[in-house]
């Protein structure tokens, strides 16, 4: 995107650094977001009607491809941009469970409705289950979005809940605990074991199809569900997150890409090592 710039006559070399960088992330959201999205981040408006680049190291506004390398999520910040984000995730997860259920078929393009209908059926037993079970890590994640539309939430004005390095170091353990316990889940015997028999397929590829449709869904529209309600009420000021504990909402909507990128990745190390089997998502 900015990549013509890097040599320009006027350009700081350490700002051609840093610029070089975050290349790889400016990519990354140049998939998903437009150049006009991103300008608008990582520009501001002078009184002359001139535009100039926001100061990098206050508020280079870029989200990394992958939330634990990430260093900055002030993009997200931007609720605006956090509900396209789940919107394109629903989308990307409805294209991942049609693709996972149809492994065995190559023109496979949709989930039969009698299908989705006992995936469904299924998914909505496993949250009334998960209610009435603490130590259910979907109950955790039901419980955060819980307490986000609690203004008591919001009313703990200790002076480290406002340093930004604490923020993000919250962000990311939380993050790398959440995808851990996640990934345990969808890979123990309990949830493949319960699980209905779908299609042909092995029991850790229909755990995986449950988690997609889950997310595609129930999970990104929960999230939907909760930031309308934080507006509505007038926690959310502006289209923005405005407080640190509100980084919470990043952390879950990020939360199924890492896991999900998890399998992925273990599912090409896997083709790598008994090739030529084909990668399968």
């Amino acid at each position: 995107m900015f990549e013509n710039f890097l040599e320009h006559p006027k350009r700081e070399q350490k700002n051609a650094n840093l610029l070089a960088k975050y290349q790889n992330d400016i990519d990354k959201l140049s998939e998903i977001f437009t150049e006009d999205d991103l300008l608008h981040l990582m520009t501001q408006e002078q009184p002359d009607g001139t535009c100039k680049m926001r100061p990098s190291l206050a508020s280079i506004e870029i989200f990394a491809p992958s939330a634990l390398l990430s260093n900055y999520i002030n993009f997200f910040q931007h609720t605006d941009y956090l509900e396209k984000w789940c919107k394109l995730q629903r989308k990307e997860f409805d294209v991942l469970s049609i693709n996972i259920y149809g492994l065995n078929s190559t023109k496979q393009n949709r989930i039969p409705g009698n299908v989705l209908k006992e995936v469904d059926a299924f998914l909505e037993q496993l949250l009334n289950n998960a209610t009435n079970d603490p130590t259910h890590p979907i109950f955790t994640l039901l419980n955060i979005l819980d307490t986000l539309v609690d203004v008591k939430t919001y009313q703990n004005n200790k002076l480290y809940i406002w340093n930004g390095k604490f923020s993000i170091s919250i962000h990311n353990i939380a993050l790398k605990i959440a995808r851990r316990k996640i990934i345990n889940y969808i890979k123990s015997s309990d949830f493949t074991n319960s699980l209905p028999k779908v299609s042909n397929l092995q029991a850790q590829d229909a755990a995986l199809l449950f988690f997609a449709r889950f997310c595609d869904g129930f999970y990104f529209h929960f999230l939907l569900q909760i930031l309308d309600k934080m507006k509505n009420s007038g926690l959310i000021k502006d289209n923005c997150l405005n407080h640190p504990a509100m980084f919470q909402l990043i952390t879950l909507a990020m939360l199924p890409h890492e896991v999900m990128q998890h399998f992925i990745n273990e599912k090409k190390r896997c083709n790598y090592i008994n090739q030529p089997r084909p990668i399968c998502y």
